[in-house]
């Protein structure tokens, strides 16, 4: 099985997107990151 290794610039954008959404809509920015990682795992 293979592990992502997620590079710190890389979290740190999840988290500024996630921030950003959430000004709006605190649901949606937790679904959208969840969306994010989801697209990511099936790269490995």
């Amino acid at each position: 099985m293979h592990v992502i290794h997620w590079k710190k610039q890389a979290i740190n954008d999840l988290i500024k997107i996630g921030q950003h959404i959430a000004k709006d809509s605190p649901a949606n920015a937790g679904k959208m990151i969840d969306l994010i990682e989801g697209k990511v795992t099936p790269l490995v």
